[in-house]
């Protein structure tokens, strides 16, 4: 199972640059079909959450997440001409509440929530139609909203996996690290949370990204935390990997507005395609047709 997503290349571009030139209005539009069967979409709690587009890839594939009486996500492929197909449907009766979602090679985390209870789930998606995650990690508190994750050099600690949990409530992120080579063996460790974000509650969705920097002979990785509100607006902080290592603050880098052609309310998510190239997938509230002949739009900038 690949855990590693692209780095992108500092010494030629910047995680900041690279968002901020994608144009933000008129994206490209591409349909996903799916004939296996989905649980029921309608209702006004029921809606598509977050996207989790395949990384290192410039294709319209991974999955997207779905609150209804029972989760749902489902895997979609580009493997031609459009449209793209949905090519798995996984889901549980124990959670209603799907939330933002980013994946890490083929290791997909699950945020859950339904009530009091909250878990993460994590899945291998290199099968698109998993029969259940390989394991979880339970939250002591009901919120699990949403998550984001990475992987990313530390000169101390080596080659390490990054995973913040999102909760509404408080607007903080529980933060997990794990030795790159546990990851699938959940070799997760508790080791904070960050500082409390500024703003209202109204992100849908969350990715972490990791630049390689490099100063002279030395090179060295940065995070950044990017946030994609309901309001089509597109924040970025950055995280504090060294002073006390538990990554508690986060800094404000920059906020970009007035994305347009999508509600980012019913699904959006980032894709690390190269060390130079990310694209932003969105998606609308929900699909049309039947739970067993459908379709809905994948909405793309950059």
């Amino acid at each position: 199972m690949n855990v590693t997503n692209p780095k992108i290349d500092g010494r030629t571009t910047s995680v900041e640059e690279i968002l901020s030139g994608i144009k933000r209005t008129e994206p490209a539009t591409f349909r996903v079909v799916g004939t296996i069967e989905v649980p029921d979409w309608r209702g006004v709690a029921n809606h598509f959450q977050g996207i989790a587009p395949q990384n290192g890839v410039i294709a319209i594939t991974g999955q997207i997440s779905a609150s209804a009486d029972d989760w749902w996500c489902a895997s979609f492929q580009e493997s031609g001409p459009a449209p793209a197909r949905v090519t798995g449907v996984f889901g549980s009766g124990t959670y209603d509440h799907a939330g933002g979602i980013q994946r890490l090679g083929d290791l997909l985390p699950m945020p859950l929530e339904k009530g009091d209870l909250a878990t993460v789930a994590f899945y291998d998606v290199s099968n698109p139609d998993p029969s259940g995650p390989i394991y979880e990690i339970h939250m002591d508190n009901s919120k699990a909203s949403a998550v984001a994750i990475t992987n990313y050099h530390d000169s101390v600690l080596g080659h390490i996996a990054l995973l913040f949990v999102y909760r509404y409530e408080p607007r903080r992120f529980l933060v997990y690290r794990c030795p790159i080579d546990q990851v699938d063996s959940n070799g997760w460790e508790y080791v904070g949370e960050t500082d409390e974000i500024v703003g209202d509650d109204q992100f849908q969705c969350f990715s972490l990204v990791t630049q390689e920097n490099q100063d002279g002979d030395t090179v060295y990785d940065t995070v950044y935390l990017v946030g994609f509100r309901q309001n089509e607006e597109l924040w970025i902080w950055s995280v504090d990997l060294i002073p006390i290592r538990n990554y508690a603050p986060l800094e404000w880098v920059s906020t970009m507005p007035d994305w347009k052609g999508s509600q980012w309310r019913y699904g959006v998510g980032l894709q690390i395609s190269n060390p130079n190239l990310m694209r932003i997938f969105g998606c609308s509230e929900d699909p049309s047709g039947d739970r067993d002949d459908y379709e809905f739009p994948i909405y793309y900038w950059g």
